[in-house]
């Protein structure tokens, strides 16, 4: 048994299962920023909300499928599932939105967007894509990348502590910009988890609410997948954080030893 134990006391299949997380974390949060940004499979199906209007049809036959407009982070899907086309939109008006999807779209599909009912739907769209906070999303997986970086630049200066005690400071420091940087992606991760959830909730009591005959006819639903990835996300890193926050709390006497200007390497615990 006391193989697998560190010094620290700390279980190594503990340590291997937090390091683990960083997996499912980097996986959740490329889903979430992809999503509907290109036609690939799976992709157009990743989204905040969807707006869908009865009125609007490829043509006037009632057998037609609904028009809907698919908004992600990112992108938005234009079309009748599953004949979608995606693009890039974020911070795009109306009208390069329209260009953008005359590259790749059929005659009627583009007709019916340039439509002033789907001209008027678009810009829905887009204004409700800015209040997404995407780049808090963005934010938090590039501070959660920062915080893998200083995990791998602890591991190199652990090996410079036992040949250089007076090296324990700076080490010091790494470990704190590290629990700075993964708790701070944590608390975005679960900023934008709510706030995706919070906004398709808004725009479905406003619509429902609203005298415009326009907005009442607009079908608003949530992407329930987009909704998942994120909380799980969010979660996944809250457990990473936790349990990174607990290996180095296990060797909370570097601080101590720090101030002294002494280390001894009996007290490098392995990260």
């Amino acid at each position: 048994m006391g193989l697998l134990y560190r010094e620290d006391g700390l279980n190594i299949k503990f340590r291997i299962a937090v390091y683990m997380l960083i997996i499912p974390v980097l996986i959740f949060y490329v889903l979430a920023a992809v999503g509907c940004v290109s036609n690939s499979a799976g992709i157009p199906n990743i989204f905040n909300f969807t707006f869908r209007d009865p009125q609007m049809r490829y043509s006037e036959a009632s057998k037609q499928p609904v028009f809907e407009l698919r908004i992600g982070y990112f992108g938005l899907c234009a079309g009748a599932f599953p004949d979608l086309a995606c693009i890039t939109s974020l911070g795009s008006d109306t009208e390069q939105v329209l260009k953008r999807f005359s590259l790749n779209v059929n005659a009627d599909r583009l007709s019916t967007l340039s439509s002033p009912r789907g001209k008027y739907l678009l810009k829905i769209a887009l204004n409700n894509q800015s209040n997404t906070m995407p780049f808090v999303l963005l934010a938090g997986g590039i501070l959660f990348l920062f915080g893998l970086l200083s995990v791998l630049l602890l591991q190199f200066e652990k090996k410079r502590v036992q040949r250089k005690p007076n090296a324990a400071r700076k080490m010091t420091v790494l470990k704190r910009l590290m629990l700075c940087f993964v708790w701070t992606s944590t608390a975005c991760a679960f900023a934008a988890s709510f706030s995706t959830t919070q906004l398709a909730r808004i725009i479905q009591r406003t619509n429902t609410s609203s005298t415009s005959v326009v907005l009442q006819s607009i079908i608003v639903e949530r992407g329930a997948g987009l909704q998942a990835l994120q909380w799980l996300a969010a979660s996944c890193c809250f457990l990473f954080s936790t349990g990174i926050s607990s290996i180095f709390m296990a060797t909370g006497d570097h601080q101590r030893l720090a101030s002294k200007g002494t280390l001894d390497s009996n007290h490098i615990a392995d990260f």
